[in-house]
């Protein structure tokens, strides 16, 4: 996949900025991997990746739902893994808005994945702000390929863990629409 955005980041930066308004327009499966890959993807040999992971471990998963269902990113090979066939657009958020986007980011958590020596405190502070480089990224992203975006916390968390097969530390912390 090339991973080249083609616009300067003072530019992205200056297109940076919260939408609430989608067209449920289809947009390039390119363009869907690029964002997910600038959320978290692998961009160098190791571990690295385009946010920071505490002690290098990948805590954040990006899963997206669209009308075709739901699928997994996966940032090892840059794909998509189909997990669902449901369409959940309309069950995660309790903003009527997100069911209009063609793909909805939903961001989890694993906080298991952290060794047994980091407190739950640390755990909760290290994955929101992990979290946080996440969104930033993916918002950049968006902005360099002219889509909206938005971070939603009030989302439906319940409903999330019901929808999806999360692992047992796995839980819903962000939604983020994207489309045009």
């Amino acid at each position: 996949m090339v991973k080249t955005f083609n616009v300067d980041l003072s530019d992205a930066l200056s297109k940076r900025m919260t939408t609430r308004k989608y067209g449920n327009i289809e947009m390039p499966e390119e363009n869907l991997l690029k964002v997910l890959w600038a959320g978290i993807g692998k961009n160098r040999e190791n571990r690295g990746r385009t946010a920071p992971m505490p002690l290098g471990d990948v805590i954040i998963s990006l899963y997206v739902a669209s009308k075709d269902g739901v699928r997994l990113y996966n940032g090892e090979n840059e794909s998509l893994e189909s997990i669902s066939e449901d369409d959940i657009r309309d069950k995660i958020a309790h903003q009527d808005f997100v069911e209009n986007a063609a793909n909805v980011i939903i961001m989890t958590a694993d906080i298991d994945n952290y060794p047994a020596s980091i407190d739950n405190e640390s755990r909760k502070i290290w994955t929101h702000a992990t979290a946080g480089a996440v969104a930033q990224n993916i918002y950049l992203a968006a902005a360099a390929l002219k889509l909206g975006t938005v971070m939603l916390a009030w989302i439906k968390h319940n409903e999330i863990e019901k929808l999806l097969p999360l692992k047992k530390g796995e839980k819903p912390l962000y939604l983020m629409p994207i489309g045009k």
